[in-house]
């Protein structure tokens, strides 16, 4: 493999995990995993105001992790298809853990 493909692909795996590692984003994340929503859902859903989820998903959305569409004249965003669904499937898994997590650092 070309190095430079190896470094290109180190890249875009470092900006996925800067995404994942905002814990705003990552609750967002995890909520579209589920179900496509839109932005007033995800607020309901997440105590988080309109303008915060709005800048969060415009930020997922440049990495192409979330897609948005035209419902019934509402946006609705989802989880695109990507490599990046395996990991935040397991993420996710440990966001909706039904035991608490505690993986912070000591």
């Amino acid at each position: 493999m070309k190095i430079e493909i190896v470094r290109n692909n180190a890249d875009s795996a470092a900006a996925l995990l800067k995404a994942f590692s905002n814990v705003k984003r990552l609750k967002l994340m995890c909520l579209l995993y589920k179900d496509a929503r839109t932005v007033g859902d995800l607020a309901e859903a997440t105590g988080f105001s309109q303008p915060i989820i709005s800048q969060h998903l415009s930020c997922l959305q440049a990495l192409d992790l979330v897609t948005v569409r035209n419902h019934d004249n509402r946006k609705c965003y989802a989880v695109v298809e990507h490599p990046a669904v395996d990991v935040l499937r397991a993420l996710c898994r440990t966001v909706h853990a039904q035991e608490p997590m505690n993986y912070r650092d000591q």
